[in-house]
């Protein structure tokens, strides 16, 4: 069936979601395509009076699967595009005839049949322009960072027995395990590595040591011997998100700090609530009016390597300079260096290794500059919203 209209529906009304809503109709309506859509997820009988009255042949849809599309017809395809797992298992999201998963690893923990594979963020050069650098900061970081912990959250139980574990107690091991894995590669074989770009059978998880619940779990058994229990959405949302963030964010703005280097951080202002962080905050980015000079304006712009975003796409439309912390999976399907080549679109580096690597960087103005814009020209050949409607059509073309 020719597929004629697609209606997108993002999570929620945001400046971010409102801009990225207009980019992804943009770039459908470049194939050809009359794309409608929401800035919320539709109740049933507003799903059903939008499908009647908008006719979409297909359904494109953020974080919510088909089994919790109540009112989608069933003759219209659905996609889901899992960008942010709310502390629930991918395999919990079934039933779309296409699914889009966001890091190289998240697809090991689907199990069900459906078509699925990793799809990247594009870009959109109308909103991002190439821009020249304008070398305001020689480091920054744009994204949000949890507030620290309260002493009410770490004091809560983990256990079904008050007293047996606090959460506090759970978290140094469980950081530290975190860390342990962070460089593990994933237990790929050819087929499963193909099985993550376009499975349709059932591919049961090999290796979950990646899994940040199963690592709870496991920490939870050595340190008390008895079983973790998640009373509520907020203490999973803690242990299986922000947790992670805190490691992964917290760790690589300490190790921009300690190079002495002149550093920003953009984003929400919880950033200020951490005395390590607060000096360097320089509030939050308002759409790509401010992100796009504030991209131009680091010399380089770091990220911490947990999957693509949609702010590394930007950053190399922009002319700016990413910077991507290596890790085993770069090379998975959807991992940055299947993407791009390293040191040519962009620089990798070790956490540990930062210091010396941003002054050997700095050293050399014209490498950096080659590396601008090799990234601003492959994202304008191959990586903007066009491109990746384009591969959806192709998919939604494989499914039938």
């Amino acid at each position: 069936m020719p597929i004629r209209r697609l209606s997108c529906f993002l999570p929620r009304e945001t400046p971010f979601y409102a801009n990225l809503l207009r980019q992804i109709q943009r770039g459908f309506e470049q194939c050809g395509i009359e794309c409608s859509g929401a800035l919320r997820l539709l109740d049933p009988a507003e799903l059903r009076q939008w499908c009647r009255e908008v006719r979409p042949d297909v359904v494109l849809e953020m974080n919510r699967a088909r089994n919790a599309a109540e009112g989608l017809p069933p003759d219209v395809k659905h996609i889901v595009w899992l960008v942010d797992l709310a502390g629930r298992p991918a395999d919990d999201y079934r039933g779309s005839d296409i699914t889009y998963f966001f890091g190289p690893a998240w697809g090991l923990d689907i199990s069900h049949e459906g078509y699925r594979r990793c799809l990247v963020p594009g870009s959109c050069v109308d909103d991002y322009p190439h821009r020249p650098a304008t070398h305001e900061f020689e480091l920054s970081f744009a994204g949000h960072i949890p507030g620290p912990w309260t002493p009410e959250e770490l004091e809560r139980d983990l256990t079904s027995n008050p007293g047996e574990l606090s959460f506090g107690e759970f978290l140094p091991a469980y950081e530290c395990r975190l860390h342990e894995i962070w460089d593990a590669p994933l237990a790929l074989d050819d087929n499963l590595h193909h099985g993550l770009r376009y499975s349709r059978k059932r591919v049961r998880r090999p290796d979950s040591r990646w899994n940040p619940l199963t690592v709870a779990k496991e920490v939870v058994t050595r340190l008390c011997g008895g079983e973790l229990n998640l009373a509520d959405d907020r203490l999973r949302y803690d242990v299986i998100e922000r947790a992670r963030r805190h490691l992964n964010r917290g760790g690589l703005a300490q190790a921009m700090l300690s190079t002495g280097r002149s550093v920003a951080f953009y984003g929400s202002s919880t950033w200020s609530e951490w005395s390590a962080f607060a000096s360097s905050y320089r509030g939050w980015l308002e759409g790509p009016r401010q992100l796009g000079p504030a991209y131009a304006g680091s010399t380089i712009n770091m990220h911490e390597g947990e999957g693509v975003h949609f702010r590394s796409m930007d950053v190399m439309a922009t002319g700016g300079l990413l910077a991507f912390r290596q890790t085993a999976r770069d090379s998975s399907p959807g991992g940055i260096a299947s993407m791009f080549e390293p040191g040519v679109h962009y620089l990798p580096f070790k956490i540990e290794e930062l210091t010396e690597a941003v002054g050997s960087w700095l050293d050399q103005p014209d490498r950096l500059n080659s590396i601008r814009h090799a990234a601003a020209t492959e994202i304008r050949a191959r990586h903007t919203w066009r491109h990746r409607a384009e591969s959806i059509l192709v998919d939604l073309d494989r499914v039938g």
